[in-house]
């Protein structure tokens, strides 16, 4: 069976460079996922942070994400 990405950097936003996973709780809105899209620049780093809500039923489908 090929794997599939459940989400990835966007283009233009925010979190355009590497993302990490911080955490993830189940919520009555469905799973929270939170990520790390922080970006540096030089000896600086803007620290940033990224969420992603997945359906419960089905947990591959993201049902909201973070725009800014």
């Amino acid at each position: 069976k090929e794997s599939s990405l459940l989400f990835t950097s966007r283009q233009n936003m925010f979190d355009s460079d590497e993302l990490s996973v911080v955490g993830a709780i189940e919520t009555s809105d469905g799973l929270l996922l939170l990520y790390d899209a922080s970006a540096s620049a030089g000896n600086k780093t803007l620290i940033q942070l990224g969420a992603v809500v997945f359906d419960l039923k089905h947990p591959t489908q993201p049902i909201w994400r973070s725009i800014r």
